[in-house]
This record gives C-alpha cells, sequence and structure tokens, in this order.
C-alpha cells in the first residue's frame, strides 16, 4: 500500500484505519507542524514522528498503549521513595524546558527536533499542551530566604514539609536555587491526554511525576492517558495496549467531555497522602493500607 502524502494546504489526514501493519501505524508523510495540522492529528489519533532531516511521518499504531490513571501502579519500593521524596512539582511553569530536557536526554533518540520542540511549544501557548514540572532543591549558602519571602505575594509562597524553605513564586524555581530534574508533556483531547515524551535527570524523577500527574489529572475529571506504543517502563507503571479500534472510540467519547477549569492554570502540585502509604507486613500493629487503583 502507498503512503499517502498530505497535501500543503489541506488538513485532511487518511482514515487511521489505513496504516501500515509494518512498519506498523505508519499512516502518511508529509505536510507541515502547523497548529492546525497538529491539532486535526490528534483529534483523530495520530501523532507525527520522525528524524530530523526526514520527511515529516504521521503514525496511528495497532495496538496502542493506554493508562488509565486511577490503574496507576505503583511499587512497595516507589512508596517508600514517595514518602521521602526530595522533590516539588509543578504544572506548566516551564513547558519550553521540559521538552528540551525531553530532546537532550535522548542524544540516541534524536525526534524531538527543534522543529519539534517549536511546534509544541506553540501549541502550549495556546492552551492545547501542557508539562509537569519536578524540581530538586540547590540552593547556594547566600540564597536569602528572607529576601524571597519579602518580595513574594503571600498568597504564593508555601513551606517545604520541613518547614524551612519557602516555596518559590510560581515561574521562579530556576531563580530561586532549583533546578529541573524530571518532567512530562503532552497534548490534551478532552479529557484524554495524550502523553509525548518524558525525562529524568534524577531517582524517579520521571516516575513521581507521571504519579503526581495521574492524580492530578483524575481529580479533576481527566480519565484517559494515551501512552502511544508500550514500553517496559510505562508497562510497569499499570500502562497496556488495546486495540486501536477501542482506543479511537475511547478518543471520540473523551473529546466531548472536559475536565474542570482548575486543571490547567499554572499550580504546584503535591503528592497525595494515598501515594505515601507503604504497605505493612502481615503480623503488623497498624492496619495495612494498599492502594488499590
Amino acid at each position: 500500500m502507498d503512503i499517502t502524502q498530505l497535501a500543503a494546504h489541506s488538513f485532511t489526514f487518511p482514515a487511521p484505519e489505513l496504516a501500515l501493519q509494518e512498519p506498523n501505524g505508519l499512516l502518511a508523510l508529509g505536510g507541515d507542524l502547523r497548529v492546525p495540522r497538529l491539532l486535526a492529528a490528534y483529534r483523530q489519533g495520530i501523532f507525527p514522528w520522525f528524524s530530523p532531516g526526514d520527511p515529516i511521518l504521521w503514525w496511528s499504531p495497532d495496538p496502542r498503549a493506554i493508562l488509565y490513571p486511577t490503574e496507576l501502579h505503583i511499587s512497595r519500593s516507589m512508596r517508600r521513595f514517595l514518602r521521602q521524596c526530595p522533590y516539588r512539582f509543578t504544572l506548566n511553569c516551564a513547558f519550553s524546558d521540559v521538552v528540551t530536557a525531553c530532546a537532550t536526554v535522548r542524544k540516541e533518540e534524536t525526534w524531538i527536533s527543534g522543529e519539534i520542540q517549536q511546534a509544541y511549544c506553540q501549541l502550549h501557548q495556546l492552551g492545547y499542551a501542557h508539562s509537569v514540572e519536578v524540581w530538586q532543591e540547590d540552593i547556594p549558602s547566600a540564597f536569602d530566604a528572607a529576601a524571597l519571602l519579602a518580595t513574594s505575594p503571600r498568597s504564593q509562597v508555601d513551606l517545604h514539609s520541613s518547614g524551612c524553605t519557602p516555596w518559590p513564586p510560581s515561574g521562579n524555581f530556576k531563580d530561586c536555587g532549583y533546578k529541573l530534574v524530571g518532567g512530562l508533556y503532552g497534548v490534551a483531547q478532552g479529557t484524554l491526554f495524550c502523553g509525548e515524551s518524558m525525562f529524568s535527570l534524577a531517582d524517579n524523577a520521571s516516575k513521581s511525576a507521571l504519579m503526581v500527574f495521574c492524580h492530578h489529572f483524575s481529580s479533576h475529571g481527566g480519565e484517559l492517558i494515551d501512552c502511544q506504543v508500550l514500553n517496559a517502563h510505562t508497562a510497569l507503571l499499570g500502562a497496556r495496549e488495546v486495540p486501536r479500534h477501542y482506543f479511537l472510540q475511547q478518543l471520540r467519547q473523551l473529546q466531548l467531555s472536559s475536565v474542570s477549569t482548575e486543571c490547567w492554570p499554572v499550580q504546584v502540585l503535591y503528592i497525595p497522602n494515598e501515594f505515601r502509604v507503604t504497605a505493612r507486613r502481615q503480623g503488623s500493629e497498624t492496619d495495612e493500607r494498599r492502594h488499590t487503583t
């Protein structure tokens, strides 16, 4: 079967069911990464994936990897990590930095080209794409916490669990002694979130980002995360494969609903208490609690 060459001035895609079986999901080539075309693709369960210097390739694989936030798997070792988690989490505070980091840490996978980065930053600026950031304190001895408190609106400052160091105001993490060590980004489609990529520069940074995001997304009405293609990392977290026709059916249905208005504004995200609970051994004096999602 011949691959469809997209017209320069048309945002029409062939039906996903026409995608090749080998390579799995290849549907079309060409076109561009302008916002209208990207949105048209995501509305039909299609996404771009190509190497720099090659034509733009568009995919809709079968099967499709998905993750229901309520089916997120948290191992006992991860629960122990979350009890003493050294990270702070934000939403939409540093989208371009997350995309750049996702490209940088994947030196052997260069598909997140400068063209891709620019395109998704445009989606973000228009409110379609979102990021989760994972921050770790890297505060020099000269850091003046009192000055930060004096110049920060009271409503934007919170305290760490230690009660010692103040939260930076939203958007100023890099300027207040924090470094970006993990994150993820993707495109929202109603109550479905199309995950694009994640990165980690510290232990469990990307895993904890996904876990915190799943709780935030589902608590605001989010129902499904598109993982595109299953890999060992996402499988361990609870992602699974479903037939493409089932995913497309879910996509059409979830596009008709919406998350709450509090879901996407810039904000600090927190680890829910139930993620921190470690299952007790049998015979423990305290009751055993398990996260059933």
